[in-house]
């Protein structure tokens, strides 16, 4: 669908226009409607990954199978969080659920962090994912996870 800016986006007006006639749905993040939705969409997720491995037994390729993979292949990218804690973890000699640990998260919220991209460095804090708002979101640790991620490269300290 086109919107009907010059760009190609929509403006306001149009998407007012587009939700009263029932062609879209705006739900505001923050909001008891953003959540419901949320809850029903992690809802959703749980069902569809339970009949998976109904189906397939435990090596269906399941929402959190896939969100490891992922995590791994962020590994290798030193723009995603994953490369530092690769990093890290290899300095130390540190298994992935040591790092978990030692941030206070799960393994599945170690790999979601993950995928995320890293702040610029050259930037200020608040540019880019600032690392108080992603311990934050994650749960984690927020002095272990800024010392991790802004401290020096542990791949240059060899």
């Amino acid at each position: 669908m086109q919107g009907n800016m010059p760009d190609g986006s929509f403006s306001a007006d149009e998407l007012a226009r587009l939700e009263a006639s029932g062609i879209i749905e705006m739900i505001q993040p923050g909001t008891a409607a953003a959540a419901a939705f949320d809850q029903q969409m992690a809802d959703e997720l749980e069902a569809a990954d339970a009949e998976l491995l109904a189906l397939e037994g435990p090596d269906a390729f399941t929402s959190a199978r896939m969100l490891r993979q992922t995590a791994l292949t962020a590994e290798l990218d030193p723009e995603r969080v994953g490369y530092a804690f690769a990093a890290w973890c290899r300095l130390r000699g540190w298994e992935r659920s040591d790092l978990a640990a030692h941030l206070g998260v799960t393994i599945d919220q170690l790999a979601a962090m993950a995928v995320e991209r890293r702040a610029d460095p050259g930037y200020p804090l608040d540019a880019g994912v600032p690392q108080h708002d992603l311990a934050e979101r994650f749960g984690a640790d927020p002095s272990r996870l800024a010392v991790l991620l802004l401290g020096p490269d542990p791949i240059e300290e060899r």
